[in-house]
């Protein structure tokens, strides 16, 4: 009995310890992607002075969006790995999408 009570201490430890190894990667993945977002809105906001004006509207939009993506970014990780939203592109995207329409509703 004394071996059983062990053995499953061992197994809930591991899994444990697993578990906090993959949140401590994921972290870093997120933080990367995180990272590259808001790398890539900044690149578009060279729009802002264009005779467009859709251009200089997008180029203003995205440059909102990597300010909120880099003054967020440990709050977007934590809500992300609470979330359970996983390592695919499209649906970090969409998630990140819904938290800036979200911060962006909550300034007006």
């Amino acid at each position: 009995m004394k071996q059983i009570m062990i053995a499953l201490a061992v197994c809930v430890l591991t899994v444990a310890a697993v578990s906090v190894s993959q949140a401590g990667n994921l972290a870093d993945y997120y933080d990367d992607y995180l990272t590259a977002a808001s790398e890539k809105c900044a690149g578009k906001c060279c729009f802002l002075n264009s005779r467009c004006c859709a251009l200089r509207e997008y180029a203003m939009k995205n440059q909102a969006k990597a300010e909120f993506l880099k003054n967020h970014k440990a709050e977007l990780i934590e809500k992300m790995i609470a979330a359970d939203v996983g390592q695919k592109p499209y649906k970090i995207d969409y998630f990140l999408t819904a938290e800036f329409g979200a911060h962006q509703r909550g300034q007006r």
